[in-house]
């Protein structure tokens, strides 16, 4: 056996060029170049690990002809259990609608072992086919004091004419002597 002949070799493996590390993809959330990530988990998974990856959408990989159209153009993160079998079954199919599809390296497992952030699916509002919600506000989470203060500023602008910095220079006193008060 020749001496140079490498028997193996230690260290991290390079990504596929059709995957991303969760600590890049853990990057690029929140920011104007995020793709977009969907979640393909089978409910039997999901119903295992009940959280969501911030800003995922959850679809199924047995309705991909339904949903794929409506990602051309776009930069997607397919999201499953582990990162083998449905991810890579659907990004693929993605990839021939002119979608740039990647897979998450590791899934959701992964994502879950590397402890990044996650959010518990029944603390989300719930959401239409195209990833929107459209519920009324949880009254209980509205702040009275701070209400009332905005109450009484627009009143103030619009009812009684005040100006602009006058109204603001007494709401930010107000705000102040609020929350010195403890109120808010």
């Amino acid at each position: 056996m020749p001496k140079n002949r490498v028997l193996f070799h230690q260290g991290r493996n390079m990504s596929s060029y059709t995957s991303i590390p969760s600590e890049k993809l853990s990057q690029l959330i929140g920011t104007a170049d995020a793709p977009a990530l969907i979640d393909v988990r089978t409910d039997e998974d999901f119903a295992a690990d009940p959280r969501l990856i911030p800003d995922v959408v959850r679809r199924s990989h047995l309705d991909v002809p339904d949903w794929a159209s409506g990602m051309t153009g776009q930069s997607v993160v397919v999201i499953c259990n582990k990162g083998n079998k449905l991810a890579e079954g659907t990004a693929p199919w993605l990839r021939c609608g002119n979608v740039a599809a990647e897979v998450l390296e590791g899934g959701h497992v992964g994502w879950t072992a590397a402890e990044l952030p996650s959010v518990p699916a029944d603390k989300l509002p719930k959401r239409d086919g195209r990833g929107l919600s459209f519920d009324a506000p949880i009254l209980s989470s509205v702040d009275l004091p701070a209400l009332a203060l905005s109450l009484a500023v627009a009143t103030a602008i619009f009812r009684f004419n005040v100006g602009m910095l006058v109204v603001l220079a007494a709401s930010c006193v107000a705000g102040i002597l609020m929350r010195l008060a403890g109120v808010i």
